[in-house]
């Protein structure tokens, strides 16, 4: 007996495979260009569904590598781009059906670090800064203990999208300073970070 073309519809519906669904990603914000994330929800096929990061026009960025699988839950190591920009981008899953899961944000971000925490006058102190647009560059800033901001600088950003300066804090007066970086690319600016510049060692009687 043949279905009516309504019935008969309804029936493939009915058998074919649950199209995938993104309920989360964690974490949702990362700083680098190697992620490793999971993504939680439905649909997953169980042995070869894909995770996918697509750029923000839509073009796909990178496809992820699958370390642990189910069928409502993948934990997968997205390999971005070396020097991919801070931002936000998507990631998907899609079934080898075709089907194609619904979008979850996944926010790359930046970061400074100043090493030694705390130092005296004239201690140098190492600026390190990841995450940013790679083979571009960097507007840095520096506030000190009374809240005015230093004269900004450029520093030009490494293939991975690094750097590294050294502050010369020979003037600097004791108190608690903050340095932070603004992406020169996508006009993104990193957390800050913080260092304390204590009094000097008072001279020897």
């Amino acid at each position: 007996m043949r279905l009516p073309a309504p019935l008969a519809l309804a029936a493939l519906a009915l058998l074919a495979p649950p199209r995938p669904t993104i309920v989360s990603v964690t974490p949702a914000s990362a700083v680098g260009a190697t992620v490793t994330v999971t993504i939680e929800g439905t649909g997953f096929e169980a042995s070869s569904s894909e995770a996918e990061v697509l750029q923000p026009d839509g073009r796909l960025l990178a496809t992820g590598t699958i370390t642990d699988r189910t069928p409502t839950r993948l934990v997968a190591t997205l390999a971005l781009a070396a020097g991919v920009s801070p931002g936000r981008y998507v990631v998907r899953v899609s079934n080898p059906d075709g089907a194609r899961s619904n979008t979850a944000t996944l926010t790359l971000t930046s970061e400074v670090a100043i090493s030694p925490a705390r130092g005296r006058p004239g201690q140098p102190f190492t600026y390190t800064g990841r995450g940013f647009t790679g083979n571009s560059g960097v507007t840095s800033h520096l506030q000190g203990p009374d809240g005015l901001e230093w004269q900004a600088k450029r520093y030009g950003t490494s293939a991975e999208g690094t750097f590294e300066r050294e502050i010369s804090s020979g003037e600097f007066v004791p108190g608690t300073y903050a340095v932070w970086a603004m992406d020169d690319r996508t006009k993104i600016t990193s957390p800050k970070a913080t260092f304390e510049v204590v009094p000097a060692a008072p001279p020897s009687p």
